[in-house]
């Protein structure tokens, strides 16, 4: 299962902070959070190309992916594919066929995934339309900071998902800890993005590779 750090903060001298404290990580992936204060009850930084800017800096062998909590995300969608985001993360609530649509057409040419992310309200039915879907994401937490208790009745939303579209890539975001990553790992998840439990660490190196051998 892949590991996903997120940063959720509101400064670019946040970021720099959260991006450095993950060098020393085997990671593959880490994830921005961009909040609006509205869709999201945290708004944080969107700023596309110094955020990137920051990933290659320390961190230049990691994807960088971002998962996008705003009313209306696509502006903000392309302006992080267009910066150098491998990955970007939209909310089913917040888009209609035509706009995802439009998104992977452009995604695709700039040789960009996108991943769609339910709230934790919204049924695994409301994908069942949309044609262009590879990769889900479960939110276990409602949009805001970190720190969040995970939801538990999402260990059961998996497996519905899991069985609806077994071929489908999921992700679970929120409320990540030893104890719930192990609940979504036996609910065969794919990948877990990870916050207030690495960026609350004393020891982030250590607390990694304790979660890794739990997965």
């Amino acid at each position: 299962m892949n590991i996903i750090p997120t940063i959720n903060v509101k400064t670019k001298e946040e970021a720099e902070r959260a991006i450095q404290a993950l060098q020393e990580l085997p990671i593959t992936w880490v994830q921005f959070d961009v909040g609006d204060g509205v869709f999201s009850a945290r708004e944080t930084l969107d700023n596309p190309k110094e955020e990137i800017e920051l990933i290659k800096k320390y961190i230049p062998q990691v994807f960088c992916e971002v998962h996008i909590m705003r009313r209306n995300p696509e502006e903000s969608a392309r302006a992080w594919i267009d910066a150098g985001a491998k990955r970007i993360i939209i909310h089913i609530e917040t888009i209609d066929e035509n706009v995802l649509e439009s998104l992977v057409s452009y995604a695709k040419e700039k040789n960009v995934r996108v991943m769609v992310s339910l709230l934790p309200s919204t049924p695994v039915s409301a994908l069942l339309n949309y044609k262009e879907i590879s990769e889900v994401q479960i939110l276990a937490v409602h949009p805001g900071p970190s720190g969040q208790s995970f939801l538990f009745e999402m260990a059961e939303k998996i497996r519905i998902l899991k069985r609806a579209l077994p071929f489908v890539y999921i992700e679970v975001d929120g409320g990540i800890n030893r104890n719930t990553a192990l609940l979504v790992a036996k609910a065969h998840a794919d990948a877990i993005a990870v916050g207030a439990y690495f960026s609350g660490s004393r020891d982030i190196k250590k607390d990694f590779i304790l979660l890794r051998e739990i997965i």
